[in-house]
């Protein structure tokens, strides 16, 4: 077979003539959607069985039984991640067009027929057609989708089922309106408007197929494959996800989106205030605010509070803002605050939340950071189950081994030189004389005395080097 006109046989020499023979050709589109060596079961009467078809430059084609049996159908079906026990070949009916392969042979051990030997010499005889019969599984329908990778049924990434085989959706155009569809078509209650959709491959990434991207869904749908949506040749690094959820909340029930941030639980501070969920605006938000949350998601204290949270596009009305919390409250309720009554105006200044650990342990670090700096900040240390932060102990020696525990390496120790007293945790009365070399600051010499005030100047602020990760490690 050519791939290059130039590589055909041609006549020799020139011919003086009209152009009313000059030739045209029309040439098959080709599908973005699939990738060469695609697999597909097309002419069953179920999902698992049928005429095999292969994806290969731009055309689905045929294969031919020629040495074709039982370890070729096997791997057809573990391909098509079907049960390959019990695979059988077997006949179902003639395509058209295309006979892309003429002779298959694998071992049976293989994952993908393209790791088997292949005779691809195309022909037009589709008397020869293979098919297959794989163990029985689910029997899908064109359109069926599911949630793979999460940790719960409820959610995970969004597959497709289409032309006979599962594929992922990428996330560009994906709201939380197309998320519902997707929840209202797996069988969940989407009158609580808990579905959320989820980006860049929030419970991995897929592999094979990229069926769908710009879904448009109005709301109103029952399944996905109703709505707008246009075809794609994106990466899976923007497979989209999502996640489903039956209960329906109380009356100023609080929530951080995106929260799963290794050791501290941050994320867009979202509240349920007369049957729906909104945001809360940043005016006049204060560390009693922030506090209050805090509590009522189980944390005891806050640490940082993010004016301007716009690291996660809204699509949630504004709830709420003006808050006042006195700084005894155990949850946001209790607090005063403005209704919004869900406006729409602009998510420039959503509010966003920094909540603490659960507890912590006697000398545990961490650093108090400015946003994009993981290996520099504050120094925070845990005495008596309780954060608080680090005054004059700012050294070489004293520095290097608190990089260490930290997971990094000594670069340098400065003054906070922040311009403003820290008010929102207490000082630690602590002490230290490292040498340097210690793996904690409790391998040094210390002693629980020290000053139980510290003026901002004073505060120990240190600078690591990027090195071993740690989930000690905070940025705010």
């Amino acid at each position: 077979m050519e791939y290059n006109l130039t590589d055909c046989e041609t006549g020799t020499g020139t011919r003086q003539s009209s152009h009313d023979e000059d030739v045209g050709v029309k040439c098959n589109t080709i599908d973005d959607n699939y990738r060469n060596a695609d697999i597909r079961l097309v002419g069953g009467p179920h999902s698992w069985e049928g005429r095999v078809e292969i994806f290969w430059n731009g055309i689905w084609g045929t294969i031919s039984d020629a040495d074709w049996g039982m370890s070729e159908a096997q791997v057809v079906c573990k391909q098509l991640q079907l049960p390959s026990e019990g695979s059988v070949p077997s006949p179902y009916g003639q395509g058209s067009g295309v006979i892309r392969i003429t002779s298959v042979t694998c071992s049976g051990s293989e994952d993908n027929v393209t790791q088997c030997s292949l005779s691809m010499v195309s022909s037009s005889n589709h008397q020869n057609d293979v098919g297959v019969k794989c163990g029985k599984g689910a029997d899908y329908k064109h359109g069926d989708i599911r949630l793979v990778g999460g940790s719960y049924s409820w959610e995970g990434r969004v597959e497709i089922y289409l032309d006979g085989v599962w594929g992922t959706i990428t996330d560009d155009g994906a709201e939380d309106v197309d998320a519902h569809v997707v929840c209202r078509q797996l069988g969940y209650d989407t009158h609580y408007g808990f579905d959320r959709s989820y980006y860049s491959a929030h419970f991995g990434e897929g592999v094979g197929m990229i069926h769908l991207n710009y879904l448009g869904c109005s709301g109103t749908e029952y399944r996905l494959i109703d709505c707008y949506s246009g075809s794609s040749s994106y990466a899976h690094n923007e497979d989209w996800s999502v996640t489903c959820l039956n209960d329906v909340p109380e009356q100023g029930e609080v929530m951080l989106n995106r929260s799963n941030y290794n050791y501290y639980y941050r994320g867009l501070l979202q509240v349920w205030l007369n049957g729906r969920w909104g945001v809360v605006s940043d005016t006049a938000w204060t560390i009693e605010d922030t506090n209050a949350v805090c509590r009522q998601l189980g944390r005891n204290g806050s640490y940082h509070t993010y004016y301007t949270f716009n690291r996660i596009p809204a699509t949630l009305p504004i709830a709420a803002d003006y808050v006042r919390c006195s700084g005894t409250e155990n949850s946001l309720g209790e607090c005063t605050y403005f209704s919004h009554s869900f406006s729409e105006c602009s998510h420039d200044d959503d509010i966003g939340i920094i909540c603490p650990p659960a507890n912590c342990e006697d000398g545990d670090v961490r650093l108090r950071g400015t946003a994009g700096s993981e290996e520099e900040g504050l120094v925070l240390v845990c005495i008596n189950k309780r954060w608080g932060l680090f005054c004059q102990n700012y050294n070489e020696e004293n520095t290097k081994t608190l990089c260490r525990q930290l997971g990094y390496t000594y670069r340098e120790v400065n003054y906070y030189g922040g311009g403003r007293e820290i008010t929102d945790m207490p000082v630690q009365n602590l002490t230290l004389h490292c040498h340097g070399d210690e793996s904690r600051i409790f391998d040094c010499t210390y002693s629980r005395s020290g000053p139980s005030h510290c003026p901002y100047y004073d505060l120990t602020y240190i600078s690591c080097e990027p090195g071993i990760t740690s989930t000690n490690c905070f940025i705010s």
